[in-house]
């Protein structure tokens, strides 16, 4: 059971003409993203945010299952991932 997200096929570049009006343009983009892809939080503190959903069969108790992930600080920079092409190790 997942949410469909539908993305716009055209993305608008909104022009600032200074640091406010800039400021504002990039709330609202933050908004509209958190509004379309929400972070999730567990009980325990971690926070993720689905990018893609699968679309394959549902997952049971025992399935083994394939996961593409990213993990960033909290500021955005970039740590470690898998499944992206950007693995450190070999195996």
């Amino acid at each position: 059971t997942g949410a469909a997200l539908t993305l716009p096929t055209q993305q608008v570049l909104a022009k600032c003409a200074d640091i406010e009006s800039c400021r504002e343009v990039g709330e609202a983009k933050v908004a509209a993203d958190m509004a379309a892809n929400p972070i999730i939080k567990l009980s325990d503190g971690v926070r993720y945010k689905r990018v893609k959903e699968g679309a394959g069969a549902s997952v049971s108790s025992g399935d083994v299952v394939d996961v593409a992930y990213s993990i960033s600080t909290a500021g955005g920079s970039y740590m470690y991932s898998r499944g992206f092409g950007f693995e450190k190790d070999s195996d």
